[in-house]
């Protein structure tokens, strides 16, 4: 396993001469690694400490944000970037839709978005079938799960804006994962891919399970509960590569 170093600002560089997985690999550890050190354990590490203290009519909205979140767990792939500002959903959410709710909505569609930016990449890296094919039928369910998702969330009286561009969350794919499936072929490629789908199943069934609980609006939690099975149902289909 090559060792990177810290290039500052939470960034890391590996030495070139090796190959993309093996870096990929190397960052991934390192990232991990550095996130007992980012500060406040609990909520900074996932950028949201200075959300919460710098915008207070967010408040409801980021708490919302933390209970979700809350669910993570440290050992998620890709090293989070802090946000430089949440736009809460609304002051007051639209009828039977809570802040929870809403977050939720928000969170789970830009986590798809960015998911299918991988699995739209692997039929071009990889000739392997049993990887184009379940990277293609994992795209097709993201875009029907992002359909449902809108139109709740147009319901919801949230933004139109995404408020979650440019932020690394737990369970996205990182501008450097894509870039590096990008250049990757065969089994590098294939282990970006594996690796950055478990991450995004495994944080979307966390996230569901949350909205299932403290969510209130009812077609939510029935999407956060087909959600949930869909990602089980992928997660085995993912282990049995």
């Amino acid at each position: 396993m090559p060792r990177c170093v810290s290039a500052g600002s939470g960034h890391f560089r590996c030495p070139t001469g090796v190959g993309l997985g093996k870096r990929f690999r190397a960052l991934q550890k390192c990232g991990s690694a550095s996130k007992s050190r980012v500060g406040e354990r609990s909520l900074a590490g996932w950028g949201i400490t200075r959300l919460v203290r710098t915008i207070p009519r967010a408040i409801p909205f980021a708490v919302a944000l933390a209970v979700l979140l809350g669910c993570g767990e440290p050992g998620d792939p890709a090293p989070p970037a802090a946000p430089t500002t949440l736009v809460p959903a609304t002051t007051l959410p639209a009828s039977g839709f809570s802040v929870t709710d809403t977050a939720w909505l928000q969170l789970t569609i830009a986590m798809d978005e960015r998911m299918l930016a991988v699995l739209d990449l692997v039929p071009v890296r990889t000739k392997d079938p049993a990887f184009t094919g379940l990277a293609q039928r994992l795209a097709t369910e993201h875009r029907t799960e992002l359909a449902r998702l809108h139109a709740l969330h147009d319901r919801s009286g949230g933004p139109t804006t995404n408020p979650h561009e440019g932020h690394d969350m737990p369970g996205m794919p990182t501008g450097e994962t894509v870039k590096a499936l990008r250049a990757a072929t065969a089994t590098d490629a294939a282990y970006i891919f594996t690796t950055a789908t478990r991450a995004h199943i495994d944080q979307s069934i966390r996230l569901a399970q949350a909205e299932q609980k403290s969510g209130t609006e009812p077609e939510a939690k029935a999407l956060a509960a087909d959600i949930e099975r869909s990602r089980t149902a992928q997660r085995g289909q993912l282990d049995a590569l």
